[in-house]
């Protein structure tokens, strides 16, 4: 048997070039035909008996296979390929053989249970030593001879082929099959990898190697080839071999106590290999989801937690970031046990592993809101999120932009986070003052998300006007107002509550007004279980617990706090029923002992002492007028009286009140005792009051979940609106990527309704003038043009149809809101959108059916608004700059409606309806300095100069005549062959 240390030769191997060994056959020297018959023999013995590589000879098989790949480059092409076909059928073979040794009775006996000849056993372990350096080597040999063609396929491709000319001719089709049947070593991996697969997941390697050492030093050897293939980044995109490399070192670290090395070289290749750290990533995963092992996970995190990277360092902060970044996404409950250790990284000089963090921050998130009992993880939330919010101050912009994507991602997630959102919002609209570009514009499209994913959609759809949600508020506030300060029914207890219980009681009402904030991190959804809670409070006050003093003692404080925004958070403590003596609630003890809740006699006799006073006199100084029947009320007039009077508040009697009406007057009580004909149901009374308690709670509580509904979305709404002011103003950026998203930002807030949208697109129609027009791409992704982007908008929100809609009702829609845009719009605007609509009418997006309606609007006979006309002849005269055939046809119409009767009423129509006309001698521009006038001309006596002529005459001297006046002039000269004789004329006549 040949004496061979695996772990000293494979130590030397890492320099292939200066391994040196006994028995070193130089095939540099040999012939050629030799050097093959020598190989071939080899190949052949392995084949027959795969343990004869352990044979010593001379040369020995072993020998053979290492001095050929020792000079692999001198050998003939197709020689590596049948060495790496021999050691893996022939390392196959040795692993059955070992394996049927070990278990000879087949798959279902135990390895422990087996003797096995320690001579065969140390056999099979120095053959399987032997294969695994083999294996190892050729691995590396492999893909220095990929792709080498064989001796025909080369002197096949040496002689190019030219033509007649002497240029080159392609290769033949013999070349091009040679060429495609080269042996790809990438192509043989998948088979390397699944054998290495096959022997750790059969191979029981503690049988084999006794002791620790020769164990892991086997180990080592044989997952190493796996290391060594994914160092290549080419050979980790081909999906088989990237599976294959994970199997490999999973089924290692699993089975056979690979984690520690494991642990070394993934942090060797995160510092060596930028293109790995994802699929450590990935590795660890799998290790935990797949093979149920976490600890490699702990410590590799534990390690990267202890390093420091500085600020000049680029390239190893960016390895482990994207490391940590990928891991915190694929598996964040590894990351979040050992969060503790990473925070130090939060605050790192280097900004990539700050950045990395706060990815990391953002999946946390995302995992922590997807569990179940989110309540109970609601701190970790919180402190997640104020570190996300720290983060908004970094000094690098980088991170800075990472936060708000970031953000973005978590608003997606189906828990609003409405405490937060609220905050952050405001932090992002501070934002939009950052000096660097990337940051506002990070922060435009944070808050377009906001919009998109707001949580206050639930009841009453997703617009957000303000006026609305303000009105929803007032009503809402009545409502609730109105219910609390309700009286309280005659049916409920008397008794004259104490002053200090009744201030008490105030101070309870005021608090619960105040408690319109629950806990942060928990949705309307989560309100049935505080309803429930208030409810059982109600039902308990019902039934006037006599632990007056424990009760008014758990009251909580109520706490205000007021933002900036004069917008106001509520903390408060939850308000439980009464307490038992044993510390439980009282309403829970009763229905333990009876199952339903029956009161004590005092409460009953003041209770039915209520009923039966309802109509009864009283005297001057407002006691009862004993009636002529006899009385069937019980004792305490006096005390009943008072009860008349209605309190505001009531508390429940103390004991000692209790004790001592019942010790005062025992006998008149029972005297008093009413018939049993006439006895009320006291069960029954109680009943229905907790029940009416029970209802009144619900409602309240429901009420103030509304109420802060509407004010959370109240200050969502102004928050916008504010930063709304700050984007008009971005629209005028000279980067192009910041006025992209601001004009994404008024387009969607348009879409929910927003009132400041409507400033932003007035804003936005000026920049139809930008030369920007190109499109670009930018991180992936396809960036429109500025004019491009400006006609997508409009064209989203005033042109497009909208779904369920008639032909009929999209064509009047559409022709609505072309004319509303000439509301209060001034000459600026109006200018911008006449270049939009006549770039739109050039591109053929506004039908005929429009233009149509609109015609029906300016000429309709019955009385409408002015502004409408006004708006439908301005459109008109706008689109028919780009086609003079829109108002060709319709001349006759423009002079009966716009210079007629309803011009001559309306001076401001009829200015624009000579504009109008102007567009009938087309849109040429005369070329300075030439005589040739392309533009068309009408005969002088045309109608269309004598209206212009007697409008300019009839009509009196308003501000709005100079205006249509100054029109007028210009359609005659424009128009005209001779503007000259009616400017005369009506010169005259005016001077006259």
């Amino acid at each position: 048997m040949i004496e061979f240390s695996l772990q000293e030769e494979s130590q030397q191997l890492t320099d292939p070039s200066t391994y040196n060994f006994d028995d070193e056959i130089d095939f540099s020297n040999m012939d050629g035909n030799e050097v093959t018959s020598m190989i071939e023999d080899a190949i052949v013995s392995l084949a027959s008996a795969s343990d004869s590589v352990t044979t010593p000879g001379n040369p020995s098989i072993f020998s053979v296979f290492r001095s050929a790949l020792k000079h692999a480059e001198s050998l003939p092409p197709n020689t590596i390929p049948k060495i790496l076909d021999s050691i893996i059928s022939s390392m196959a073979s040795e692993l059955e053989a070992t394996v049927r040794d070990l278990n000879p009775s087949g798959a279902n006996a135990s390895y422990d249970s087996v003797d096995v000849d320690q001579a065969t056993m140390n056999t099979h372990k120095a053959a399987l030593e032997l294969y695994a350096f083999l294996l190892l080597w050729v691995v590396g040999v492999g893909e220095k001879v990929s792709g080498v063609e064989d001796d025909g396929a080369a002197a096949a491709t040496k002689g190019k082929r030219t033509t007649t000319k002497g240029s080159k001719a392609g290769p033949s089709s013999k070349t091009v099959k040679k060429k495609t049947t080269a042996w790809q070593w990438v192509d043989q991996i998948p088979s390397v990898l699944a054998l290495i697969t096959k022997i750790l997941t059969t191979l029981p390697s503690n049988r084999v190697w006794t002791t620790t050492a020769e164990r892991d030093g086997f180990i080592g050897v044989i997952t190493r080839p796996a290391y060594q293939i994914a160092e290549s980044e080419a050979f980790m995109k081909v999906e088989k071999v990237k599976t294959g490399v994970y199997k490999v070192i999973c089924v290692a670290v699993k089975g056979h106590g690979h984690g520690f090395a494991f642990q070394i070289s993934l942090l060797q290749s995160l510092q060596y290999f930028e293109h790995l750290s994802e699929p450590m990533a990935e590795i660890l995963d799998i290790l935990d989801k797949e093979f149920d092992v976490s600890g490699v996970g702990d410590e590799i995190l534990r390690e990267i937690s202890q390093k420091t990277f500085s600020a000049v360092d680029t390239k190893g902060p960016r390895t482990y970031g994207r490391f940590l970044m990928h891991l915190g996404e694929l598996c964040p409950k590894i990351v979040l046990k050992q969060m503790s250790l990473l925070l130090d990284h939060v605050d790192s000089e280097a900004y990539p592993m700050r950045i990395a963090m706060v990815e990391i921050i953002g999946n946390l998130i995302k995992y922590l809101a997807g569990a179940d009992q989110i309540e109970k993880r609601e701190k970790k939330i919180n402190s997640l999120f104020d570190m996300l919010t720290e983060r908004y101050l970094d000094v690098s912009s980088f991170v800075r932009v990472k936060v708000m994507q970031v953000l973005s991602r978590v608003w997606d997630l189906p828990q609003k986070f409405p405490k937060q959102r609220l905050i952050l919002t405001e932090k992002t609209i501070s934002a939009l003052h950052d000096k660097t570009p990337s940051v506002r514009r990070a922060a435009i499209a944070l808050l377009t998300k906001s919009i998109v994913t707001h949580p206050y959609g639930l009841m009453h759809g997703g617009e957000l006007r303000h006026a609305e949600w303000e009105v929803r508020y007032e009503e809402v506030t009545k409502e609730l107002d109105k219910l609390e300060n309700r009286p309280v029914d005659e049916t409920g207890p008397l008794g004259e509550a104490e002053d200090d219980e009744e201030e008490g009681s105030e101070e309870e009402d005021e608090s619960d007004d105040e408690s319109l904030v629950k806990e942060p991190g928990i949705t309307v959804d989560d309100d049935a279980s505080l309803a429930e809670r208030s409810v059982r409070t109600k039902s308990s006050k019902s039934k006037k617990s006599t632990k007056s003093g424990k009760s008014k003692s758990s009251k909580a404080s109520t706490a205000r706090r007021s933002g900036a925004d004069g917008t106001s958070m509520v903390d408060e403590d939850f308000v439980g029923p009464p307490m038992t003596e044993d510390g439980g609630d009282e309403v829970e003890a009763m229905e333990e002992e009876g199952g339903a809740m029956v009161p004590d006699e005092d409460s009953d006799d003041q209770e039915v002492d209520m009923e039966l006073t309802t109509g009864e006199a009283f005297d001057e100084e407002g006691n009862p007028i004993p009636p002529s029947t006899p009385s069937k009320r019980s004792s305490g007039k006096k005390s009943s009286s008072k009860g008349k009077k209605t309190p505001k508040h009531h508390k429940a009697p103390s004991e000692d009140d209790g004790e001592a009406a019942e010790n005062s007057s025992p006998v008149k009580r029972k005297q008093k005792k009413p018939r049993k004909s006439e006895q009320v149901n006291l069960h029954a009374v109680s009943q229905q009051q907790v029940l009416v308690a029970e209802m009144e709670g619900t409602q309240i509580v429901h009420l103030r979940l509304r109420k802060r509904y509407y004010a959370e979305a109240l200050d969502f709404i102004r928050w916008l609106d504010q930063g709304s002011e700050t984007l008009g103003e971005l629209l005028g950026s000279t980067h192009k990527t910041e006025v992209l998203e601001a004009m994404e930002f008024f387009r969607v807030s348009y879409e929910y309704g927003m009132e400041s949208a409507q400033m932003g697109l007035k804003k936005m129609l000026h920049l139809v003038w930008s030369k920007d027009n190109a499109a670009t791409s930018e991180d992936g992704k396809e960036l429109k043009g500025i004019r491009a982007k400006l006609l997508e908008c409009y064209r989203s929100i005033y042109f497009d149809p909208v779904p369920d809609l008639e032909p009929r009702q999209q064509v009047n829609r559409i022709t609505k809101n072309m004319i509303e845009l000439t509301f209060d719009a001034t000459v600026a605007e109006l200018t911008s959108l006449e270049e939009m609509l006549r770039t739109m009418m050039e591109d053929g997006q506004i039908h005929n059916d429009v233009i149509k309606r609109l015609w029906q609007v300016y000429s309709a006979d019955k009385e409408i608004p002015r502004a409408q006309r006004r708006g439908a002849i301005i459109v008109l005269g706008m689109i028919s700059a780009a086609r003079r055939e829109v108002v060709k046809d319709r001349v006759e119409v423009l002079i009966k409606t716009g210079l007629g009767k309803r011009g001559k009423a309306d001076l401001v129509l009829a200015k624009f309806t000579c504009i109008a006309l102007q567009r009938l001698s087309g849109t040429v521009k005369k070329v300075k300095g030439s005589l040739d006038d392309k533009s068309v001309r009408l005969s002088m006596d045309s109608p269309v100069f004598s209206k212009l002529q007697e409008i300019m005459e009839a009509t009196g001297r308003s501000q709005d005549w100079f205006g249509m006046a100054e029109q007028a002039i210009n359609t005659i000269y424009l128009l005209g062959e001779q503007p000259d004789v009616i400017c005369d004329t009506v010169i005259k006549r005016l001077a006259a």
